[in-house]
């Protein structure tokens, strides 16, 4: 088993997400299946649930709105939530309060398409983001593309948009204010806002609710950097957390380094 992504609700109720190929909220019913798992304030497991086709299924993504509905995104290989399109597809599910399945949805081209990240806005409208190969939303610019969907509270989409550079690029985190307004934020070996820097720059992008982009910001140092994680403040101030091999916020201490950055609200 592996655990990807986990949330907490205002009730200080914890939830965890991720992969098994055995049996934690359910029978298994392929080769490996997605699982989400609620927990107390004291840490006693409420509910767990598992989600799966006949093949692979792994989720990388949840997110909890006011009401206490649950959202969790990831891939799949099989006919999940839909007809399996491509090598993997992505996929949202959204479960009630009680940990009731309430529907799932699944996209994808001809490629791989991956959602490692969901954030679900004060109207109950939600967002994914990840990776396509294919034209998700528009024509592929190159290696690995960026995707974000908007869909509302009952699963229907609204929309979708597809950016990139003719290298590999990567959406890991979104994140969404209380004006509705999108964040995403990843990494990209091609030049998205500005000049590439190294190996892999880190990137973070804003859109407007109806999916308009408004801006991006691209930064890195002559090594990996890489965007993982995002969170928006109740000022609307925006904070990415990731890891960079190189000194983009201070001295290098090791191969590796994590690093936090704060983004000043929008005006």
């Amino acid at each position: 088993e592996a655990s990807w992504a986990m949330a907490v609700d205002g009730s200080g109720n914890a939830y965890i997400a991720g992969a098994t190929a055995g049996s934690i909220g359910g029978p298994k019913v392929g080769k490996s299946d997605a699982f989400l798992v609620k927990f107390s304030n004291d840490g006693s497991v409420l509910w767990a649930r598992q989600l799966g086709s006949n093949t692979y299924d792994s989720c990388r993504g949840v997110t909890v709105d006011d009401f206490g509905n649950v959202y969790i995104c990831g891939a799949t290989q099989g006919d999940l939530g839909g007809p399996h399109v491509g090598e993997w597809d992505t996929f949202l599910a959204k479960y009630s309060e009680a940990g009731d399945l309430l529907w799932v949805r699944q996209l994808g081209t001809p490629e791989t398409d991956w959602s490692h990240s969901v954030a679900v806005d004060a109207l109950g409208n939600v967002c994914v983001t990840g990776n396509t190969a294919g034209s998700f939303a528009g024509p592929n610019a190159g290696d690995w593309d960026m995707f974000l969907a908007k869909f509302d509270k009952e699963g229907v989409l609204l929309w979708s948009r597809q950016i990139g550079t003719s290298d590999h690029d990567e959406s890991k985190g979104v994140a969404v204010n209380a004006s509705g307004q999108i964040f995403i934020a990843g990494r990209t070996k091609g030049v998205l806002a500005d000049a590439n820097a190294g190996e892999a720059d880190c990137f973070l992008a804003k859109f407007d609710p109806d999916g308009t982009i408004v801006w991006s910001r691209q930064m890195g140092t002559e090594r990996s950097d890489h965007g993982e994680a995002l969170a928006v403040d109740c000022q609307g101030n925006v904070y990415m957390g990731g890891d960079t091999g190189g000194s983009l916020a201070g001295t290098s201490l090791g191969e590796t380094d994590i690093f936090l950055m704060k983004f000043a609200a929008p005006s």
